[in-house]
């Protein structure tokens, strides 16, 4: 008994629009990109729990760096100064609810930027780590093939190590340098 034959797919360009009805080809999602987007949405929900973050302001950036390293104690002093003193108060130069807010904002969260950062950076390494151990691997698979390969007689291997050394010094901008370009260019 025989199969009846496979249906003919089309192979289409993926700049070729589908037809209509039919459902595109999509690129398979892998385990870890499924991981990061759950921890991209679980984070989203996170960052909802603080109250008024406020995304960096390009306008407001030199202010920001000129005024964040006052002492906090010099921060507390000058509230409760304002608060006690009726001839400041009246001058309406500081409100004290709204600097007791800030205050509290930042004794609260300051243990969050902390485990934040230290996320970041454990992060940031990890994925330094994993980097580092393909390359060694890739490095070394690199010598060994080129040393076969400089024998001849094996075009496809000859072939590879040209791939190789063609993509083995080509760099691609880091994602802060390409931040910096747009930045540049929006100046």
């Amino acid at each position: 008994m025989s199969l009846p034959p496979a249906p003919l797919t089309t192979v289409r360009p993926a700049n070729v629009a589908a037809v209509e009805g039919e459902v595109p080809p999509t690129l398979t999602i892998t385990h870890y990109e499924t991981l990061a987007n759950d921890f991209l949405a679980q984070l989203d929900l996170l960052a909802g729990v603080v109250p008024q973050v406020e995304p960096e302001h390009t306008s407001q950036r030199v202010f920001v760096r000129t005024h964040v390293n006052a002492p906090l104690e010099f921060l507390s002093s000058a509230v409760a100064s304002v608060k006690l003193m009726p001839e400041l108060k009246v001058l309406n130069k500081l409100d004290v609810l709204a600097a007791r807010d800030a205050l509290q904002f930042l004794d609260a969260f300051r243990p969050v930027l902390d485990k934040v950062n230290a996320f970041a950076r454990a992060l940031k390494y990890t994925m330094a780590a994993k980097r580092a151990a393909v390359t060694n691997d890739a490095q070394q698979i690199y010598r060994i093939a080129q040393a076969i390969a400089s024998n001849g007689g094996n075009p496809a291997l000859e072939e590879h190590v040209a791939n190789m050394k063609r993509d083995r010094f080509r760099r691609r901008k880091s994602s802060e340098e390409e931040v910096e370009l747009i930045e540049k260019k929006a100046a």
